[in-house]
C-alpha cells in the first residue's frame, strides 16, 4: 500500500509540474511576441491617423488584415471586426490611459483571446489589439490529459506490482527459514544434532604408545635422528 502511494503521489508531483512549468512558458511566450507587435503596431496606427483623410474607419479596414483591432475613441468602442467585440473593462482602460502596455486574457463566444492595448501616440485614442489563443489552449488541454492518463497508469501498474510482491510472501532461505523470521531455539539444537556425524573429536594418545588410532596397526620405523623430547 505504501508502494501504492509513493509512486502516485510522485507521479502526480511530476505531472503537475510539468504541465505548470509548460503552460507558464506557452503563455508569457505568446504575451511576449504580441507585446513586440503592439509597440509596432501604436506607431503604425499613429502614422494611419496622421495620413489618412479616412480617420478610425481607414485604420480599423488597415488593420483587419493583419489583426483584429478595437479603437476607443471619445469613449465610442469600434471593433475592425463585429465577431470580435470583447468588453474592455474600465480598469484595463485606466492603464492604458495613463500612457503604459496593459493586457488582459479572457474568452468570448468560446475563443481564447489575449487582449494587449495602449494609447496611440501623440493621440487620446486607445488601440486594443486581439491574438486569438486557441491553439495554445488546445495544447495545454491535450498536454493535461495525457499527463492524467499517464499518472493512472502509473497508479495501476504500482497497484499490480504491489499486491504481486504482496502474495509472493516472503520467501526462504537455504535451511526452509522463511526470510525475515529468526530460527527457533529447538530448530537451532536440531542443526547442531544433524552437525555432530560431520564433526570428529579429537583422540588422546596414552603415554608411551607408539601408534595413533588413525596408523592402522603400523609402527612407526626407528629413526636415529628423532630427538628426544
Amino acid at each position: 500500500m505504501a508502494f501504492v502511494l509513493v509512486a502516485g503521489i510522485s507521479a502526480g508531483a511530476l505531472a503537475i509540474g510539468s504541465y505548470a512549468l509548460v503552460r507558464q512558458t506557452r503563455l508569457a511566450d505568446s504575451l511576449d511576441r504580441a507585446r513586440a507587435e503592439a509597440r509596432y503596431d501604436l506607431v503604425l496606427a499613429q502614422s494611419l491617423l496622421s495620413q489618412g483623410p479616412g480617420g478610425p474607419a481607414a485604420l480599423l479596414t488597415a488593420f483587419e488584415q493583419r489583426v483584429h483591432v478595437v479603437l476607443v475613441s471619445g469613449g465610442i468602442q469600434q471593433p475592425s471586426n463585429p465577431s470580435f467585440d470583447p468588453p474592455i473593462s474600465q480598469d484595463f482602460r485606466s492603464i492604458v490611459q495613463t500612457g503604459q502596455l496593459a493586457y488582459e486574457r479572457l474568452t468570448q463566444r468560446g475563443r481564447h483571446l489575449l487582449v494587449v492595448g495602449g494609447r496611440i501616440p501623440g493621440s487620446g485614442d486607445e488601440l486594443y489589439l486581439l491574438f486569438v489563443e486557441d491553439r495554445i489552449v488546445a495544447d495545454l488541454t491535450q498536454l493535461r490529459n495525457a499527463l492524467a492518463i499517464g499518472w493512472v497508469a502509473v497508479v495501476i501498474v504500482a497497484g499490480v506490482v504491489g499486491r504481486v510482491t504482496a502474495s509472493a510472501g516472503p520467501g526462504h532461505d537455504a535451511r526452509g527459514t522463511p526470510r525475515g523470521r529468526r530460527p527457533h531455539p529447538q530448530e537451532i539444537d536440531d542443526l547442531a544434532a544433524v552437525s555432530v556425524p560431520w564433526t570428529r573429536a579429537p583422540t588422546l594418545i596414552p603415554p608411551g604408545s607408539a601408534s595413533g588410532p588413525c596408523d592402522g596397526g603400523v609402527k612407526p620405523r626407528p629413526s636415529s635422528s628423532a630427538s628426544q623430547v
